[in-house]
C-alpha cells in the first residue's frame, strides 16, 4: 500500500479540527499566538578581514535536536494558522484537482519495432509506461510501474528522471530518487521476464545511455558531495565494482553528462559549467572505450553537439555571443566552418538532428522560434503559429531517419498541444490536446505583453493573464512571478493551477528580467556576477509600471518566486517591501553569501560562474550588500510563506529556515511569517502530482487570506481589506 497521506490531511492545514471555522466575512490574518523563536548562538565569520556574526548559523547542522525542534514548531505555528482556513484549502485543492486530468495518455512514439507510452490511471499518484509490438493495436505491455515501484520501495518520494530502453528492447535502465536529494539508484528490468535484475547501481545522476550491442549501460556517477563527474560502462550479469571508467573530470566546477546521438553512432560526453563546455565523443557500439577530444575547453566559451551523416553540427558562442551553428567534419572535430552565421539580434538555442533536416530552436523579441533547415539542399523555413506569446518545447523525437518533428505547443490560454511536423510538406498534425476539465473556456481570458521601462532604459517585457472585462482602475490584486537567473528564459507555458487566483480577479504576471535569456545573451550578460542587482531593479521597476498603468496598486501585489526566483524577491521584500501585500518564497536561495564560501556544498565551485568567488574582495563585497539573509533589518515586511525541503541538496533546508529565524528576529509590524519544511521531498516538491496540487492550495489560501479576501468566495469578489 502506498505510504502518501491524503492531501486533507496536510499538516499545513490541518491539526486536529479538519472542518475549518472560518466565518463567512473575510478577516485581517491574525497570528494566533507567539511565533517560535530559534535561539541565538552567535558565530563569527571572518572574511576579507572582516567580522560578521551570523546568529543561526547552528541551523545548518541537522543532527542537533534543537535544529529539529525549531523546524517542527515552525511547522506546527504554520498549521496552526492556516487551521481556521482549512475549508478554503480543501475547496482550493478540490477546484485544483478536479482540472486535473487523472486519465491521461501520451502520444504514442516508435522506436524500432515498438510504440511506446505512458498513461496515468484514475486516482494512481504515477505513471505506469507501456508499450505495444507492431501496431497500436498489439496487446499492451507494461515496461514501468511507478505506482507499484513506490510499493516495492516503500517511501513516500519517488522521481525517476530518465529511464532509456536498449537496442535491442530487451532491457530497462532508470535512474530512481527514492528521497529527494538527487542521488540516484540505477535499476535494470528484464523486460522479458518482468523483473528487476539483482544488480543496481548506486550514487549516480540522470545521465544513461545503452550501448547498441545491448549489453553495456553508460552512466555517470557522483562524487561524494554529489556532483556528477564520472562516466563508467557497465556490462549487464556482472559486479558494479568492475566497471570500467571512460571519462573523470579534473575541474570542480564542471559537471559532467553523458548522450547518445539521435543517429544512435555516438555517445557525447559533455563537461559543462555555467558558461563554458567541453565535449567527448566515442562510438556508441559498445567496445569503444577511449573518448575523443571535438574540441578543448576555453573560457566563456560553449558549444554542444549533435551529429547527421558525416559531420558534427555544433551550436556555440566562440565569437558569437548569441551564438552560431557551425559544421565540422567526423574526422577533424575541431575545425569549425560557419553552417548558420551568427545574428547579433536572435539567440540560438537548441538544435534537433535528423538525417535529412536539422530544426532550429531561436528566440527572438522574447519568443521562441522553429526554423527548418534541409541537408542536403539548404532549403530554410520558420514554422509559423497562431499567437503572439506561446511557448514551443521539443518532444523525444527518438527516431532520426523521419520527416516528422514532434513538438508540444502552449500559451498562457492554449494547453498543451502535440503536434506533428511535416518537415517536407510543410504541413501541421495535430496528435494530442490536454484536457482541462472543469469546463474551462480560453475565450474568457485576455493575454497580453507589453513592456516596463527599467531605471536604466531598457524594455522589460511582461507576460499577462487576466479575465476578459478586467477594468484598468487601480484595484485588482496581482500576482507577479519572476526568476531570472542561469540564462533560464521565463515560461509562458499553460497551467491550469493560475486560474483558480485569475477566475477571482488577479491579473497573473511574468516579468521577464534580466538575468534569464529572454531577450537574448545579452539579457544574461547584464543579470549576472557584478550585474546581479539588475535582476531586482527589474522587478521592481515592473512592478511600479504594472501599478502606473493601474492593473493593480501598492499592496496589493504578491510577489512569486523559487530557487533562485526566491533569491529575487527576498531581495526585493529587503528593498521594496512597500509594494508588497505578500511574498511567497519556494526553497529560496537567500543565505547566499554564506553557501557561495562553502565548497563542501555540491553546487558552490560550478556556481562562481553565476555570482561570482566571495574569494575575492569585490565578489564578496556585492553578494553582501544583496544576499537577502545578511540584509534583512528592521522594518516591516509583506506578508511571508516561506517552503524549505530536509533533503533539497540545491537550496539546503537551513537557507530558508535562517532567513525565516532572522526575520522573525528583526522585522517590526504584525503581518504574518510562515516557514513550512516538508520532510519527504527535494528542491521539486513533492513526486505525487495531488500533494504539489496541495501545496499550491496551500499557496493560494495564504493569498487569499493576506488579502482578505472572502473564504466563501465563488467568483469576482472585491478585496475587503
Amino acid at each position: 500500500m502506498l505510504r502518501f497521506p491524503a492531501p486533507a490531511d496536510d499538516p499545513t492545514v490541518a491539526d486536529g479540527d479538519a472542518s475549518g471555522t472560518t466565518s463567512n466575512t473575510a478577516k485581517k490574518p491574525i497570528a494566533p499566538a507567539l511565533p517560535p523563536r530559534a535561539p541565538r548562538r552567535d558565530t563569527v565569520l571572518i572574511s576579507h578581514g572582516e567580522e560578521r556574526t551570523d546568529e543561526f548559523f547552528w541551523l545548518r547542522d541537522i543532527d542537533d535536536p534543537a535544529v529539529r525542534a525549531y523546524l517542527n514548531a515552525e511547522n506546527a505555528y504554520t498549521a496552526k494558522v492556516l487551521r481556521p482556513w482549512t475549508r478554503v484549502t480543501k475547496k482550493l485543492y478540490a477546484e485544483l484537482r478536479g482540472r486535473f486530468c487523472e486519465d491521461d495518455m501520451e502520444v504514442p512514439e516508435r522506436l524500432g519495432d515498438y510504440y511506446y507510452y505512458w498513461k496515468r490511471v484514475y486516482r494512481q499518484h504515477y505513471r505506469v509506461f507501456c508499450r505495444k509490438r507492431g501496431s497500436l493495436s498489439a496487446k499492451e505491455q507494461v515496461v514501468l510501474d511507478l505506482n507499484a515501484l513506490a510499493v516495492r520501495s516503500s517511501t513516500p518520494y519517488l522521481r525517476v528522471d530518465s529511464a532509456v530502453i536498449s537496442s535491442d528492447h530487451n532491457h530497462l535502465a532508470l535512474a530512481a530518487d527514492f528521497e529527494g536529494t538527487e542521488r540516484h539508484v540505477v535499476m535494470l528490468k528484464d523486460l522479458a521476464a518482468g523483473t528487476f535484475l539483482e544488480e543496481t547501481l548506486t550514487n549516480t545522476s540522470t545521465s544513461l545511455e545503452w550501448a547498441n550491442d545491448g549489453e553495456h549501460l553508460f552512466y555517470v556517477r557522483q562524487n561524494d558531495v554529489g556532483q556528477p563527474r564520472q562516466v563508467y560502462r557497465h556490462r549487464l550479469g556482472t559486479d558494479p565494482e568492475a566497471d570500467v571508467l571512460l571519462y573523470d573530470e579534473p575541474d570542480e566546477k564542471f559537471f559532467v553528462s553523458c548522450r547518445k546521438s539521435k543517429s544512435g553512432r555516438f555517445l557525447f560526453i559533455h563537461s559543462t559549467s555555467n558558461v563554458s563546455a567541453e565535449v567527448h565523443f566515442l562510438d556508441a557500439g559498445g567496445s569503444d572505450i577511449k573518448p575523443r577530444l571535438i574540441r578543448r575547453r576555453a573560457t566563456n566559451v560553449e558549444y554542444r553537439v549533435a551529429h547527421a551523416g558525416a559531420h558534427f553540427y555544433i551550436i556555440t558562442n566562440d565569437n558569437a555571443p548569441s551564438f552560431r551553428l557551425v559544421r565540422a567534419a567526423i574526422e577533424a572535430p575541431d575545425l569549425w566552418t560557419d553552417f548558420v552565421a551568427h545574428r547579433a539580434d536572435c539567440l540560438l538555442e537548441h538544435v534537433e538532428e535528423f538525417s535529412e533536416h536539422l530544426v532550429l530552436f531561436e528566440r527572438k523579441d522574447g519568443v521562441r522560434r522553429v526554423r527548418i533547415i534541409e541537408l542536403a539542399g539548404g532549403l530554410r523555413h520558420t514554422v509559423k503559429f497562431p499567437e503572439p506569446i506561446y511557448s514551443i518545447v521539443e518532444c523525444r523525437n527518438p527516431q532520426f531517419d523521419t520527416h516528422m518533428f514532434r513538438f508540444t505547443y502552449s500559451s498562457l490560454v492554449t494547453p498543451s498541444t502535440v503536434f506533428e511536423y511535416d518537415m517536407k510538406r510543410r504541413l501541421r498534425h495535430l496528435r494530442k490536446f490536454s484536457e482541462v476539465k472543469g469546463g474551462f473556456d480560453p475565450t474568457n481570458y485576455r493575454v497580453q505583453r507589453i513592456f516596463a521601462k527599467s531605471r536604466d532604459g531598457s524594455r522589460i517585457p511582461i507576460s499577462l493573464l487576466y479575465r476578459q472585462g478586467l477594468r484598468k482602475n487601480g484595484k485588482n490584486p496581482l500576482y507577479l512571478s519572476a526568476y531570472g537567473a542561469y540564462g533560464k528564459s521565463a515560461s509562458t507555458t499553460f497551467s491550469a493551477d493560475r486560474f483558480s487566483l485569475v477566475d477571482r480577479g488577479f491579473v497573473y504576471a511574468i516579468a521577464h528580467v534580466r538575468g534569464g535569456q529572454d531577450m537574448g545573451r545579452r539579457w544574461y550578460e547584464e543579470g549576472r556576477l557584478l550585474n546581479k542587482k539588475q535582476s531586482f531593479y527589474d522587478y521592481i521597476d515592473c512592478t511600479a509600471h504594472l501599478i502606473a498603468e493601474r492593473y493593480t496598486s501598492a499592496k496589493l501585489v504578491v510577489a512569486a518566486g523559487a530557487s533562485a526566483g526566491g533569491l529575487l524577491v527576498g531581495a526585493v521584500a529587503n528593498m521594496r517591501p512597500d509594494l508588497y501585500r505578500s511574498v511567497i518564497a519556494d526553497v529560496p536561495f537567500v543565505d547566499v553569501l554564506n553557501s557561495m564560501e562553502d565548497p563542501s556544498l555540491p553546487l558552490t565551485a560550478s556556481e562562481y560562474d553565476e555570482w561570482g568567488n566571495p574569494a575575492e574582495q569585490a565578489f564578496y563585497d556585492y553578494i553582501k550588500s544583496y544576499s537577502p539573509y545578511d540584509n534583512v533589518t528592521a522594518q516591516e515586511y509583506p506578508h511571508m510563506l516561506i517552503f524549505g525541503a530536509y533533503n533539497d541538496p540545491r537550496v539546503p533546508y537551513w537557507e530558508p529556515a535562517k532567513w525565516a529565524a532572522r526575520l522573525r528576529a528583526r522585522k517590526t509590524g504584525e503581518q504574518l511569517l510562515l516557514l513550512k519544511t516538508t520532510t519527504d521531498a527535494g528542491h521539486a516538491g513533492k513526486s505525487s502530482p495531488f500533494a504539489a496540487l496541495h501545496q499550491v492550495a496551500v499557496e493560494h489560501t495564504f493569498i487569499f487570506m493576506t488579502f482578505g479576501i472572502d473564504p466563501d468566495f465563488d467568483k469576482w469578489l472585491p478585496i475587503r481589506g
